[in-house]
């Protein structure tokens, strides 16, 4: 693989496709006002490809220098597969960044996962998948669960994977609704997006153990989602203890009067003002 460091046309670069990171407002703000005082330091990492320069690392560093005004940015070009362009484009993103959106990451991970089983790995192998989480984990510095679990994440309904990006359920949760069919989860989507509430885990396995079971309807999904409030106790005519400040009840009865008195006159003063309320004196 060869490279070279040129100056390349901003006009001339083009982002790469399908790239799930987003750069935010501030974020390219920031780069700008860093690049206008020190300029580009690190040179985008770009590839030719029919007959354009696409972006693999650097989409932010692009981004400033076009808010700049910059006429030509430091590239290194070099030769690269798609999916070699996609694991650099992950791994560039993941070790620079450090703070990247969930959703976002779920997505990325898949996309490495799906690259380094495409890249010389035999299809027929049964152990090609393991190996390619082992890898990916140990470029991400994660472990091998995380890496299943966002992958997991990232192939649900695409309004699903919204509410997990937006951060309505954990990643533990959406990775356990993966197991639920596809008019499952877009059904569960209708009901999070009419009455919005976090997902936990433990109600998103109940919902995957259900529908294993074949026992998940609209009905059963609503109230594990909505649990039905319990009755209300029925009340007794056990006695009730209350306490008052005797200063606030001078103005209104006699605070020196037995205890059976007080009642009776607070009662009585209850009954004029509420008359409508079912109140009794005994």
């Amino acid at each position: 693989m060869s490279s070279q460091i040129t100056s390349i046309a901003v006009s001339a670069l083009h982002p790469f496709a399908g790239n799930p990171f987003e750069s935010s407002t501030a974020d390219v703000a920031a780069l700008a006002a860093s690049i206008q005082d020190s300029g580009i330091i690190e040179p985008l990492i770009v590839r030719l490809k029919a007959g354009r320069y696409e972006i693999i690392a650097g989409h932010r560093r692009w981004a400033a220098a076009t808010q700049l005004g910059m006429e030509e940015v430091p590239c290194l070009v070099g030769q690269y597969s798609d999916d070699q362009a996609v694991i650099l484009l992950v791994t560039s993103n993941m070790t620079q960044r450090t703070s990247i959106p969930a959703g976002e990451y779920a997505v990325a991970v898949k996309m490495m996962m799906d690259a380094c089983r495409h890249q010389g790995t035999n299809q027929s192998d049964a152990t090609a998948g393991e190996r390619a989480n082992a890898w990916v984990a140990k470029q991400l510095n994660v472990s091998v669960a995380r890496v299943k679990a966002n992958v997991r994440t990232a192939e649900l309904d695409p309004a699903l994977l919204h509410l997990y990006a937006i951060g309505r359920m954990p990643l533990s949760a959406a990775s356990a609704l993966h197991d639920l069919s596809s008019d499952w989860q877009c059904q569960l989507v209708k009901f999070l997006t009419d009455r919005p509430t976090k997902l936990t885990y433990a109600v998103a396995r109940q919902l995957v153990i259900a529908y294993k079971n074949r026992q998940l309807t609209q009905e059963s999904m609503q109230d594990l989602l909505y649990p039905p409030a319990p009755p209300c106790k029925p009340t007794n005519d056990k006695a009730i203890r209350l306490s008052f400040d005797p200063k606030a009840l001078r103005p209104f009865v006699d605070i020196t009067a037995a205890p059976e008195k007080i009642q009776q006159e607070i009662l009585r003063l209850l009954k004029i003002a509420l008359p409508d309320a079912a109140l009794s004196d005994e």
